[in-house]
């Protein structure tokens, strides 16, 4: 349980100092700046308020409502342990900015000055306007400086670049996770694509004169680009590869050139299949 305990503390600080984004982004550990400072405000500060409204029998509706949404978050995600990870509890951002902002309007009474309003409500608010104002300026400029790494490096956006200058589409097949979708996108789903492998259809495409290419981002792909070969009795594919900032590939592109005489077309008729 203590193990458990000590990841769900884990996972509030990857959120509301958004390591967890910066970690899959460039491949390493930063907070942003003011990092403690942002989570005592979203971790702390709607508990602490809901405490002050209760002793001062002020405690709104909707702050108990979310507050007890957190709560019951954290104490299902008890359950799966280390499998929820920062993707998961980042539900919790939005529900910590609300019930921070319907404690902070609890908090200010109706006997308080103008003056004394403005610094129960608008300053903790402006603090982390700031704060993320700053943080979005320190992860843009990181991210000028490295193009990301790995799936979330520019490696992705120069495929979709590639696809979209090319005049005639090939299929495409992405038996890989993590490229199918963002390639889907920004090419604007003018690219035929499938995420499982068929032999038989690539060959049948291919022998309708279309190109039938396979992106591969695992450490194998030679190996299974020379299985795709094998397996469409077709000549050598075109290979790109894809590289991410530090020049280190992150995929390669092997790209079969449909012919209607290629090497595997002929039938016990002598007429190429159809393609589908």
């Amino acid at each position: 349980m203590s193990e458990r305990l000590a990841h769900i503390v884990d996972m509030i600080g990857a959120v509301t100092q958004n390591w967890a984004h910066h970690m899959l982004i460039f491949g390493e550990y930063a907070p942003v700046p003011g990092a403690t400072a942002k989570s005592a405000l979203l971790a702390g500060g709607p508990m602490a308020l809901w405490i002050y409204a209760e002793a001062q029998r002020r405690a709104s509706t909707l702050l108990r409502v979310l507050l007890a949404l957190m709560i019951s978050f954290l104490a299902v995600s008890l359950i799966f342990g280390s499998r929820l990870q920062g993707h998961h509890f980042v539900v919790l951002v939005p529900l910590a900015y609300a019930a921070l902002a319907t404690g902070l309007v609890g908090a200010a009474s109706h006997r308080m000055s103008a003056r004394s309003t403005i610094a129960t409500f608008v300053v903790p608010l402006a603090v982390l306007v700031g704060l993320n104002v700053a943080g979005q300026i320190t992860e843009a400029r990181r991210l000028a400086e490295t193009r990301g790494v790995g799936l979330y490096s520019d490696a992705i956006d120069k495929l979709a670049d590639d696809l979209n200058a090319m005049p005639v589409k090939p299929f495409v097949y992405f038996p890989d996770w993590g490229l199918s979708m963002p390639v889907a996108f920004l090419t604007g789903g003018s690219v035929g694509m499938d995420s499982i492998e068929d032999f038989a259809a690539a060959s049948r495409m291919l022998c309708s004169g279309k190109d039938v290419a396979v992106a591969l981002v695992k450490d194998d792909r030679h190996a299974r680009i020379a299985t795709w070969q094998q397996a469409l009795k077709w000549e050598a594919p075109r290979l790109k590869a894809y590289r991410q900032g530090n020049g280190d590939v992150l995929f390669e592109l092997a790209q079969f050139r449909g012919q209607r005489n290629g090497p595997s077309c002929e039938t016990s008729s002598g007429v190429a299949p159809a393609a589908r």
